[in-house]
């Protein structure tokens, strides 16, 4: 059951690519809510445009975060995997 389970999940996934290919990253999330606060400003949508600003803010703060912890962690694993090799 779970040989078959795994052969239709494989034979489900060929010729889609990785997921990550198909999912926009975070920072341009960012970039697009910026891009429709600029039209939604430009078109006097005043509140819409914050709103969207404020989504972009959170958006790219996120992702900068995040960069910082992964960052910080794969310093600190690259350091181990090292130190385990001498």
């Amino acid at each position: 059951m779970n040989l078959r389970w795994t052969i239709g999940r494989n034979l489900s996934r060929q010729g889609t690519g990785s997921r990550a290919a198909h999912s926009p990253s975070m920072i341009k999330l960012a970039i697009l809510c910026l891009v429709i606060a600029a039209v939604a400003a430009i078109l006097g949508f005043g509140g819409l445009a914050g709103t969207m600003v404020d989504v972009a803010i959170v958006l790219a703060v996120i992702a900068a975060v995040l960069f910082v912890v992964f960052l910080v962690l794969g310093i600190i694993a690259g350091k181990k995997v090292k130190n385990t090799f001498k």
